[in-house]
């Protein structure tokens, strides 16, 4: 199962990077301190993907950062990591959309224009010299 919700994810981040990122080279992260943000985080396959990609081009660390995420996950993230950090760990978890008053869907538009926008304003978005 994990298998397979890996490669859908994989098949995701394919489609949509160039959408997302346009004619952007990627940003270069060797050496650097890179934050990933999830909304939430359940099995942590999606993350985990994430991890792995971020891995490969050797950041000085990684820090993961989500508001919730089941503690069996939240255990076997922080063995990936260098720092994970998770506001709220319920037990039972139950399903991701139990904890949020509204967990609908971002859409590739919407993510696209805030992307826009935040080019538009580069001060916004531009990369510190990661000073810890």
């Amino acid at each position: 199962m994990a298998e397979r919700i890996t490669k859908r994810t994989l098949g995701e981040l394919q489609r949509r990077n160039p959408y997302y990122r346009g004619h952007e080279p990627p940003l270069e992260v060797n050496g650097r301190t890179v934050l990933l943000v999830d909304d939430s985080i359940a099995t942590g396959a999606s993350i985990s993907v994430a991890i792995d990609a971020i891995e490969r081009q050797h950041p000085r660390r990684i820090i993961v950062a989500s508001p919730l995420c089941p503690m069996r996950t939240r255990t076997r993230l922080e063995q990936r990591v260098d720092t994970l950090i998770c506001l709220y760990c319920p037990q039972p978890f139950g399903g991701v959309g139990a904890w949020y008053r509204n967990f609908g869907e971002t859409t590739d538009e919407e993510v696209r224009a805030i992307l826009d926008a935040r080019s538009r304003h580069p001060s916004s978005t531009a990369m510190s010299n990661d000073q810890p």
